[in-house]
């Protein structure tokens, strides 16, 4: 028995998860749909799908699984055009960092037996200084050995929830379970806000009248820090990101007002000693992450931070349900 998983949004995520489950060929029929053809063609050359195929709603109508790796700003539109071409049984999965959004407007267009779940996933912290984008910076390693955060929706059943688990685990992850709204606050101080506070930086720079002079100077720094703005979310998409987490993108920008205030403060009160240690456990705070980062502890205490294995066949009888259980399961929900 073989399941076909659609992959829509053929960029770095997308491609990378067909290309990590290229390696069961048998089991699993990849198709890619992106709305540049030329992406598509990419993909293809890349092998990280079967086949591309240019309608959208053909795309999904045979689809097990719905992989929904678009910008945010296409996510709404996208499920609300395939919501009646999905087939009974299929279970949709999105990986855009604002999971009670999307879980709304799975709730308001899926029909009933469509199950949503959704994905937050973690990048192999080896691709972690690799600032290419689009479908040249897929790889098929790019979840291996990370965690990736799974949120369950109100209408996920638990068919679903082990469909999507096995799913993480066959592209090299670890599914770390959490709530949207928790998964909508960290997704918001770790990945949204840094494109925001790079946005302002350059901003606030750029608008001075000494920009002109100060341009020729601005070197490593300055391009590491405001790289977001440029190779990082589009401006629809951090937008609509940004105002679907209006509550927690309030949070953090209220965090940093207060610690530029408190160092405006130190730095005028000449307080040298002070803002040196200040600086300093910033830098070892970032350093620990760092090591974390790439040791991956996290990921099972209990084994002192090795990956928990897994079989790859059993796991694939379970997703692909080769005595026909799963289809019966989800029929009976």
């Amino acid at each position: 028995m073989t399941i076909q998983i659609t992959i829509l949004g053929l960029g770095q995520i997308g491609a990378s998860a067909g290309l990590a489950l290229g390696k069961y060929p048998d089991k699993i029929l990849r198709v890619g749909h992106d709305k540049d053809h030329s992406v598509s063609q990419k993909t293809k050359k890349k092998q990280a799908v079967d086949k591309t195929m240019l309608n959208l709603s053909n795309s999904v109508k045979d689809a097990d699984a719905v992989l929904l790796a678009l910008p945010a700003h296409e996510v709404r539109p996208t499920l609300e055009h395939i919501a009646q071409d999905i087939k009974e049984g299929a279970v949709i999965i999105d990986t855009v960092p604002m999971k009670r959004a999307v879980a709304a407007w799975a709730e308001e267009f899926l029909p009933p037996q469509r199950y949503y779940v959704g994905l937050s996933p973690v990048l192999n912290p080896k691709y972690l200084r690799n600032f290419d984008s689009g479908v040249e910076a897929a790889h098929k390693g790019l979840f291996e050995g990370t965690i990736m955060g799974l949120v369950s929706s109100s209408n996920a059943n638990s068919q679903a929830l082990d469909f999507v688990t096995n799913f993480v685990k066959l592209l090299g992850a670890e599914p770390y379970f959490v709530g949207a709204v928790e998964s909508d606050g960290l997704m918001t101080a770790t990945h949204i806000f840094p494109h925001l506070a790079a946005v302002s930086l350059v901003s606030s720079i750029t608008a001075r009248p000494g920009w002109r002079e100060a341009q020729k100077f601005a070197s490593r720094a300055f391009a590491q820090v405001s790289e977001p703005v440029s190779f990082g979310e589009s401006p629809e998409a951090l937008a609509k990101l940004l105002v679907h987490n209006s509550d927690n993108a309030e949070r953090v920008i209220d965090d940093l007002i207060y610690v530029l205030r408190d160092l405006k403060k130190t730095i005028l009160d000449k307080e040298e000693e002070a803002l040196q240690e200040y600086l300093q456990e910033v830098a070892q705070k970032r350093n620990r992450w760092w090591v974390d980062r790439e040791d991956g502890k996290w990921l099972d205490p209990q084994a002192g931070g090795e990956k928990t294995t897994f079989e790859a066949p059993s796991l694939l009888k379970r997703l692909l349900g080769f005595d026909g259980s799963r289809r019966r399961r989800l029929e009976e929900d």
